[in-house]
């Protein structure tokens, strides 16, 4: 009893403040490197596993029991309080981006792109950002949780922040991506966080018609200004754009959907971390226990918190990762189908073909071999 009271009061000192990482970057379910001041501690530093059933030093073994009451959605390996105090410091150092990270360019604090695309797949993610879709030439896929719309030439489509969705372009495709990050709206309104747009791009209203089409006008406006890039080329840009939100803002606005709750911090610190991990150790062999640790879940209802949140399995999710990097490399590279399978997590190469087939309805030499064809004949263009 005397050593329980001593190891609780080390972590109440520990949790109070007088810890000290020595690592910038910590992911739950891994050893913590502290350093403990407390005058109780012989060793300036011990290793700390916030999941492992005891904590140990060089004078004291401890085993904690389980507490024999904690609900399923609260879950966290609780063991006496102890893990949930861990566990909120791990999720106060998490990365508090938003999967993806907006690439914005310095001049215009926003991402506008206006490019061809040979074939390419983003998986699931979110980002505080709105995001416009429109398509120039070719077809693209989007899956918006869980329904899916195929876009064609001329067809625009609007994503709200912090909505969970995935992009494909089959064949090759050209558009325009633009991406404008809530702290730059949060510039212009007072309140963002219930801000909702809903364009639809099929509607029959001749009112709603011009005002979608003024949309997309202002958009090829902005491309050729941004291609012309000739010296003051930005105001002009600045003056389509802000037009561009105010005319959404004036004639998209619309009540937050009912059945829409945008996600707690809590909940997407937990999802940017599984996330983190997953990008960072997706050609290893990862297992589900390995990612409800870093979520600090139980795997159980890891599985159901991933799939309500994500709209997917962790399982799908991790392949469709592992897909749309080795896709890059499938381009861009000449390596051996073999060698991008084992380079990318595949150890199964009758699974891969599978689900590549399954993803891009082709097989991985024919998609190579389309996307090479389709660049030359680019290229073939600009030239004449």
């Amino acid at each position: 009893m005397q050593n329980q009271q001593l190891v609780k009061s080390m972590l109440n000192t520990v949790f109070s403040g007088t810890i000290v990482l020595n690592s910038c970057k910590i992911h739950a379910g891994f050893p913590l490197q502290v350093r403990i001041a407390s005058a109780h501690s012989a060793e300036p530093s011990q290793r700390i596993s916030p999941f492992s059933p005891a904590i140990v030093s060089p004078k004291i073994s401890w085993y904690h029991r389980p507490q024999k009451t904690v609900p399923p959605a609260e879950r966290l390996l609780s063991q006496e309080g102890v893990y949930d105090k861990m566990s909120q410091i791990i999720q106060r150092n998490l990365h508090q981006t938003r999967k993806e990270t907006i690439a914005v360019s310095a001049d215009k604090q926003i991402r506008f792109d206006a490019a061809v695309d040979h074939g390419s797949f983003s998986p699931s993610h979110w980002h505080e950002a709105i995001e416009i879709i429109y398509v120039l030439e070719g077809t693209a896929v989007v899956t918006l949780f869980d329904q899916t719309v195929t876009l064609g030439p001329g067809q625009l489509l609007l994503i709200n922040s912090g909505l969970v969705h995935a992009s494909r372009c089959p064949s090759g495709n050209r558009t325009i991506l633009v991406q404008i990050p809530d702290k730059f709206l949060s510039a212009c309104l007072s309140d963002i966080s219930r801000l909702w747009f809903s364009v639809d791009d099929n509607c029959t209203d001749p009112g709603v018609q011009r005002d979608v089409q003024h949309l997309k006008d202002l958009l090829l406006d902005m491309m050729h200004l941004q291609e012309s890039a000739r010296p003051g080329y930005l105001f002009s840009f600045n003056k389509d754009l802000f037009e561009f939100l105010e005319l959404l803002y004036q004639k998209f606005l619309r009540e937050m959907p009912g059945d829409y709750q945008p996600k707690s911090t809590r909940v997407l610190s937990r999802l940017d971390a599984v996330l983190d991990y997953t990008h960072q150790n997706y050609s290893s062999q990862i297992t589900l226990r390995n990612a409800a640790g870093v979520a600090a879940l139980q795997p159980e209802y890891f599985c159901r918190f991933f799939r309500e949140n994500m709209g997917t399995t962790y399982l799908q999710y991790l392949n469709d990762y592992r897909l749309s990097r080795l896709y890059r490399d499938l381009l861009v590279t000449d390596l051996s189908i073999r060698e991008l399978e084992e380079r990318h997590g595949f150890s199964n190469d009758k699974l891969f073909h599978k689900l590549f087939r399954e993803r891009f309805h082709t097989t991985p030499l024919q998609a190579r071999k389309t996307a090479r064809r389709l660049e030359r004949s680019e290229k073939d263009s600009s030239a004449t």
